[in-house]
């Protein structure tokens, strides 16, 4: 059985690299879960008038792994991703990894 509505969403890890002191680079992995949108929502948001940060909040609505200080972890809200996509290379990457995915659907026989 096929149903559209299974295609909607998907989840997809994301992985990156950034400095968190002076002389040490850390990896962080997280899971995003991407909205699939319409052919016409994706020439809107991707046709060069909205940001980067501005497309990630029309196409990212959870995610898995990002915490707090305490460790604790983090709702996917509004100011939580603007914090997270601020991250010097972290929007870039997120869309990067937004569009593979929408690319790796494939065909099974």
């Amino acid at each position: 059985m096929f149903k559209i509505a299974d295609l909607q969403k998907f989840w997809h890890e994301i992985k990156f690299t950034t400095r968190v002191e002076k002389d040490e680079e850390r990896e962080f992995k997280l899971d995003l879960r991407f909205k699939r949108v319409s052919a016409d929502d994706f020439t809107r948001i991707f046709g060069g008038q909205t940001t980067m940060i501005d497309a990630l909040e029309e196409v990212v609505d959870d995610w898995s792994g990002p915490t707090d200080a305490d460790d604790k972890p983090l709702p996917c809200t509004t100011a939580n991703r603007l914090a997270l996509f601020s991250v010097a290379g972290m929007a870039t990457t997120a869309l990067q990894q937004y569009h593979k995915a929408l690319n790796e659907l494939k065909l099974k026989n």
